[in-house]
């Protein structure tokens, strides 16, 4: 979702965050199909899509370790780090998914025509 569609920062949890953004995705992105409203992301490569996600955040995070770092604020800058870890852990898993799909179902990395 693009930034002027964000979910607003009224979220109680990451769960409400993440539900909040299915509902607005949902609203702004929806399409019909055959009569019926569907996702567009039942249309796209979602795990490319994915892993720019992933890329995006480790971004954001390493900006939020220099704030941590600046302010010496030693054990929240290595939890970040370790989230960075973890999500370039989760980054490489998915390429390698996708490697392995590549040869198993190479439709699922593309995007699709929708006939409406």
């Amino acid at each position: 979702m693009t930034q002027d569609h964000q979910y607003p920062k009224t979220a109680t949890s990451f769960r409400d965050l993440k539900e909040g953004r299915r509902k607005a995705g949902f609203e702004e992105y929806a399409i019909v199909v055959g009569g019926e409203r569907v996702d567009k992301a039942l249309f796209m490569d979602t795990s490319w899509e994915t892993l720019e996600e992933i890329a995006d955040s480790i971004i954001y995070l390493e900006f939020e370790l220099v704030k941590l770092e600046a302010l010496g604020i030693r054990n929240e800058a290595r939890r970040i780090k370790s989230y960075i870890r973890q999500l370039r852990s989760v980054g490489d898993a998915l390429w390698i998914y996708r490697e392995r799909i590549k040869s198993v179902a190479p439709d699922l990395l593309k995007e699709k025509e929708v006939s409406k």
